[in-house]
């Protein structure tokens, strides 16, 4: 997968907020992560996943639109035709903490979509 930043304060220093596209591949996982120093939108364009905030689980298609909240571990699983989003963070400065995955949490996800 990838992601193309489109907005932060790299590209504008006197931005306040990230704005990106991500691409998950089909089938994939991305880490387990958070992002200690803001909120997180996340817009699916295309395709679908099944994402984690904490330890639950649910399911996202094209036009679904969720906000993670500051600090929450989280990640997507994507279905078969992988995950278009956009994200879009309230800060300039996005901060990413991978996480450790927790096999439990982790085997709640159906990976035979």
């Amino acid at each position: 997968g990838w992601i193309r930043w489109l907005m932060n304060a790299q590209i504008d220093p006197q931005a306040t907020m990230t704005v990106g596209l991500v691409r998950v591949e089909a089938r994939q996982p991305n880490q387990l992560h958070k992002h200690p120093n803001s909120d997180e939108i996340l817009h699916v364009l295309a395709g679908s996943c099944e994402h984690r905030i904490g330890t639950s689980w649910q399911k996202l298609q094209a036009g679904d639109t969720i906000r993670i909240p500051q600090g929450a571990p989280h990640m997507a699983h994507a279905g078969a035709d992988g995950l278009l989003c956009m994200v879009i963070y309230n800060t300039g400065k996005r901060e990413m903490i991978p996480l450790l995955e927790d096999p439990a949490a982790a085997s709640a996800v159906n990976k035979s979509e």
